[in-house]
């Protein structure tokens, strides 16, 4: 007798773990954005963070906040990246642009190795970003806001959309949503 009532109390125990957690399951889907400022500027209403939004992000500043844990003030709380990147669902990525720029503008060219490199960067941020438990990943392809020639930037989206299909992550093509 007190082992069927051991067990209808163990199982009483599951059943009400079991439907409070199905109470509780959050609903909402977290979404994140990370880089520079171009897609959040084309209506993104619905991002739930983008404190680690910067005109001015290379893909070097993003790996330093991600390697050390960076903080930054979001709203009126200090939240850290990993924490915003642990609770996100999906994850908005826009990064590149303003490494090419800063090569573009302080030769005034590009060299091909130069956007080699970029890509390594990006490939090396990206080995970060797959640590986490994202249901979607999208990264924004790069769009001509300058007078950089635009073989540079097909060849870089070139590389990306390669490196993009290594991580299993979709891309946005943000000159048809600008061209529209």
């Amino acid at each position: 007798m007190k082992k069927i009532l051991n067990i209808i109390l163990i199982l009483f125990l599951f059943f009400a773990c079991y439907f409070i957690h199905n109470l509780t399951i959050k609903d909402k889907i977290i979404h994140i954005y990370l880089g520079d400022k171009i897609l959040y500027n084309y209506n993104y209403y619905y991002i739930d963070n983008s404190c680690y939004m910067d005109d001015n992000y290379r893909v070097i500043d993003l790996i330093y906040i991600l390697k050390y844990n960076e903080e930054k003030k979001c709203g009126n709380k200090i939240e850290s990246l990993h924490k915003l990147l642990n609770n996100a669902d999906v994850l908005t990525i826009s990064i590149g642009y303003n490494d090419l720029l800063f090569s573009y503008y302080n030769d005034n060219k590009i060299l091909y190795s130069e956007i080699n490199d970029i890509i390594n960067s990006i490939d090396t941020f990206l080995k970060y970003i797959n640590r986490y438990q994202f249901k979607k990943v999208y990264f924004s392809l790069l769009y001509n806001l300058n007078d950089i020639d635009d073989a540079y930037l097909m060849f870089m989206n070139y590389k990306i959309k390669k490196l993009l299909k290594k991580y299993n992550y979709d891309y946005i093509e943000v000159h048809n949503l600008y061209s529209k």
